[in-house]
């Protein structure tokens, strides 16, 4: 006795008990499953999220920069403040001084060329006689 089913085949041979061999080939089934694996889509799989992302990253760079940007100043102008104030009763520093102190000196901050102060070179011509 045989039994098909799907790819499966199941034989009994010479049984000595027809009805049992029978029931024995009734528990032989065949179910097919077939699952196709397909690529779903997420939110990283789009391109608008890139740009936003792009963008929050630049907003995020130029947020960071302007905050120490005026840390830094801030901090320059405090040191300024107290060296004006009269640190003299603070104590020494070990070294030459950080941040240069800032003139407030007009020749200083605007450098002008007096041009009446210079004499005025005697003009050579090619023609001139070289004694």
């Amino acid at each position: 006795m045989a039994k098909r089913s799907g790819p499966l085949v199941a034989v009994v041979v010479s049984p000595s008990d027809p009805d049992a061999a029978e029931r024995l080939l009734s528990e032989v089934r065949y179910q097919a499953n077939i699952t196709f694996n397909e690529r779903v889509p997420n939110a990283r799989d789009n391109v608008g999220n890139l740009i936003l992302a792009v963008f929050n990253l630049i907003g995020l760079l130029l947020g960071a920069c302007l905050v120490i940007g005026l840390t830094f100043g801030f901090m320059r102008r405090w040191i300024h403040w107290g060296r004006a104030r009269g640190a003299d009763d603070s104590p020494p520093l070990a070294g030459p001084p950080l941040i240069p102190p800032v003139s407030t000196d007009a020749s200083v901050l605007f450098p002008v060329l007096r041009v009446k102060d210079q004499v005025p070179a005697k003009p050579r011509s090619r023609f001139s006689d070289p004694r």
